[in-house]
């Protein structure tokens, strides 16, 4: 496991937000960069991070977008089902939230970039959602249509996950009310 990927990086400090461009930010680069577009860091960073030190993946998508590339959205439990190569900006929850890279590599592998060490790991698919991914940004080649990836978009994959997650909890406590009886 990568040890960064426990920490999370929470900007509260103004002079921290003037030194570290921050993960969303970054992260952000990174695909850009894999997808051949090549931007400024600092430029990522003061057009996605709002007053209060964070950013979130419609600020990524909105730049990503402006930068000619197109995205979309996908729910952290569909990150099995992207496309080999392609580059998601996802989100995990740890600490106050972070944001990692995740490629789809062949065989069922996947290449996680963590931002706050530049580091990279390969996963299967069970170590990918132990890191319980969110909600990720598709970051592809092509030409960028709108002002970004839909909010239709985004509602739904937020809807999604809630309901997998309520799934699961039903499963989880029909599984242990079992268990009491016996």
């Amino acid at each position: 496991m990568i040890p960064a990927l426990v920490y999370a990086m929470a900007f509260t400090n103004a002079s921290v937000l003037e030194t570290e461009p921050g993960c969303g930010p970054i992260s952000l680069q990174y695909a850009l960069r894999g997808v051949g577009r090549d931007v400024d860091i600092w430029e990522v960073h003061s057009a996605v991070y709002r007053p209060d030190g964070k950013s979130s993946l419609r600020d990524l998508a909105l730049y990503a977008n402006r930068s000619g590339v197109s995205t979309s959205y996908v729910s952290g439990q569909a990150l099995a089902r992207i496309p080999e190569k392609a580059f998601v900006v996802t989100h995990i929850p740890r600490g106050s939230g972070h944001f990692i890279v995740v490629r789809k590599l062949t065989n069922g592998q996947f290449e996680v970039f963590d931002p706050v060490d530049s580091s990279r790991a390969v996963l299967n698919e069970l170590r990918l959602q132990s890191l319980q991914p969110t909600l990720g940004l598709i970051v592809t080649k092509g030409t960028a249509h709108g002002a970004g990836a839909s909010y239709a978009g985004l509602v739904v994959c937020f809807w999604m996950s809630i309901i997998q997650l309520l799934c699961f909890l039903l499963w989880l406590s029909l599984r242990f009310s079992r268990k009491v009886r016996t």
